[in-house]
């Protein structure tokens, strides 16, 4: 068996057009590919990020989608994850529906090249285990805004998902964090 995990990363307002997307899960077809086929589970995650009225899209269902249309392969079961609204929360519920499926394959997981240190140390706390994370190029340095930001970015990202990971508590208070970023985001948007 092989499980892989495929998060999102925002939705664009037509995941069919979005050349991102496109390259995104065609990166993951590629690797699949070389799997050598069997019996593989790929993991769409994420939930309701929608910044477009009347906002009932999900990142995972939409990947799906997109999936099917133009990427689908045979020997594939797709499995989605709508709940998620973080890079920690797509791993905390991957992982939960992985359990509950009683899989015992350790994932690989895809992921943005920016932030693959950052679901390695999340991927690896969760599982005991070091997990695979695939890098896959969206953007190149020189597309970046500011590469240094990005990094510091990406470590203060970190220390917030350990920091959740602590306790229950902190877990909740993270993620009431992100649900209410969402809201200010969506109020915010003309």
């Amino acid at each position: 068996m092989i499980v892989r995990i495929v998060p999102g990363y925002e939705l664009p307002v037509n995941i069919l057009t979005d050349e991102l997307y496109a390259k995104y899960l065609s990166a993951v077809r590629n690797e699949l590919d070389k799997s050598g086929g069997g019996d593989i589970k790929l993991i769409f995650c994420g939930g309701n990020t929608d910044k477009e009225p009347p906002y009932v899209r999900t990142e995972a269902e939409e990947m799906a989608r997109l999936w099917k249309m133009k990427f689908d392969m045979k020997g594939v079961q797709v499995w989605v994850e709508r709940e998620s609204l973080s890079s920690l929360d797509n791993q905390i519920m991957a992982k939960q529906l992985i359990d509950n499926q009683g899989w015992k394959e350790l994932p690989k997981v895809f992921a943005e090249w920016t932030r693959v240190t950052r679901l390695a140390v999340i991927c690896n706390r969760l599982y005991g285990k070091e997990v695979e994370i695939i890098p896959v190029d969206l953007y190149s340095e020189e597309q970046l805004i500011d590469l240094k930001l990005m990094q510091e970015k990406e470590q203060a990202q970190i220390q917030r998902c350990l920091w959740a990971l602590e306790n229950d508590n902190n877990l909740g208070i993270y993620r009431k964090f992100i649900v209410d970023s969402l809201e200010i985001i969506r109020k915010a948007k003309p």
